[in-house]
């Protein structure tokens, strides 16, 4: 069986369904709570599957004075939902499910800070904070928070157990933004001073002296292919991260470095079986080019379109979302973008969801929306 597809229609309410975006159920749209009709004051954002793609977790926004935002969880079939979390005011900024499917970490703003809490699933109860600071991307293994945070005393490399217990990696960090875990091992940039160039090092999750891997010049965008214990990085020189130059991919173990695109990207992330990377380059003209680059570097065009406002904030911070919102299908046959494609009707108009083969030309329009992501896995 196909993925399915979770995705926000054109009034940001939450849809479930299968791969030509087919709802599973009308309830899909009902607020929690309610068997009334579908709440317009009612918005979600940044839908994402749980590990065994059972559940999709959104942030829930209702607009009516008082009610304030929430996490919401909503089983596949979009019959049931519940409500794990209550952000008092806070902004919602981006959500991740534990790699076991019990637990959401939940990253909101509150002011100048970021907090990152974390909120189970089948026991409701009190969130917990975990982490909180300046800035601050993460990742996750069923044992360990790993984590980039800006700290009153600088910014931190920290790894943090499941009993609450941290220890900070080697290395003030440098110019990136989300660590890379493979394995055993922590991906992430270190700087050691004004005058000497940073460097790209994989330290063991427990701590201890880390292995030098390359050197860095700009801001670096990691990321990681699990499947195959692979590093996807690119380097902006400028540091602004508008456009980094070409796309390298590298092995942390036999320490082999090769450049597999020379495009200016804005974003790029691994198809679902690691044998290729999808490119995101920016036009002048403020389109997206999609290309599927294969490992031997041969590249080809897949679409471009006019990406929507929620699309255009999943690429500024592309390394975070990467895990976590799959834009490629568990088969990695198929590529989910939403905005307007060129070269079909009004690409300004409605935002639209669109299936884009990997393989061959189809791009095919699906349903309106604003955002969407895959199921991990096929047959759930």
């Amino acid at each position: 069986m196909s993925s399915s597809i979770a995705w926000l229609d054109s009034r940001r309410q939450l849809c479930i369904g299968d791969h030509l975006a087919q709802a599973h159920h009308p309830a899909l749209s009902i607020p929690w709570g309610s068997w009334s009709e579908a709440d317009e004051e009612e918005l979600h954002s940044w839908p994402t599957w749980s590990p065994g793609g059972r559940r999709v977790a959104s942030f829930r926004v209702a607009r009516a004075r008082g009610t304030g935002c929430h996490v919401r969880v909503t089983e596949n079939d979009g019959v049931s939902a519940a409500e794990v979390a209550e952000l008092d005011g806070r902004l919602p900024i981006y959500l991740q499910w534990h790699p076991a499917g019990r637990e959401i970490s939940m990253l909101t703003q509150a002011g100048d800070t970021l907090r990152l809490d974390r909120a189970s699933v089948d026991e409701l109860g009190p969130t917990t904070t975990r982490l909180s600071g300046s800035l601050l991307f993460f990742e996750q293994t069923r044992d360990h928070l790993v984590a980039f945070v800006g700290e009153e005393r600088g910014p931190r490399l920290a790894v943090v157990d499941r009993d609450g217990l941290r220890h900070d990696l080697a290395g003030p960090p440098g110019n990136f933004c989300a660590p890379v875990v493979l394995g055993d091992e922590v991906i992430y940039v270190v700087t050691s001073g004004p005058t000497q160039p940073a460097r790209l090092l994989a330290s063991n999750i427990h701590g201890g002296a880390p292995r030098e891997l390359a050197e860095v010049s700009g801001l670096a965008a990691l990321v990681g292919c699990p499947a195959r214990r692979r590093l996807a990085y690119s380097i902006d020189p400028d540091g602004t991260g508008k456009s980094y130059r070409g796309v390298r991919i590298l092995d942390p173990v036999d320490g082999s470095d090769e450049a597999v695109s020379d495009l200016p990207v804005v974003a790029f992330v691994w198809s679902s079986q690691g044998d290729a990377l999808i490119v995101a380059e920016r036009t002048e003209v403020g389109t997206i080019k999609w290309h599927h680059v294969g490992l031997d570097g041969f590249s080809r065009e897949l679409v471009e379109l006019l990406p929507t406002r929620d699309l255009r904030f999943y690429l500024r911070f592309f390394e975070q979302f990467a895990s976590s919102h799959s834009l490629v299908d568990a088969s990695g046959d198929h590529l989910l973008v939403a905005g307007g494609v060129l070269g079909r009707d009004d690409p300004g108009g409605t935002p639209r969801i669109w299936r884009v083969g990997l393989h061959d030309q189809e791009v095919d329009e699906l349903t309106d929306g604003t955002f969407a992501v895959y199921s991990p896995r096929t047959g759930s």
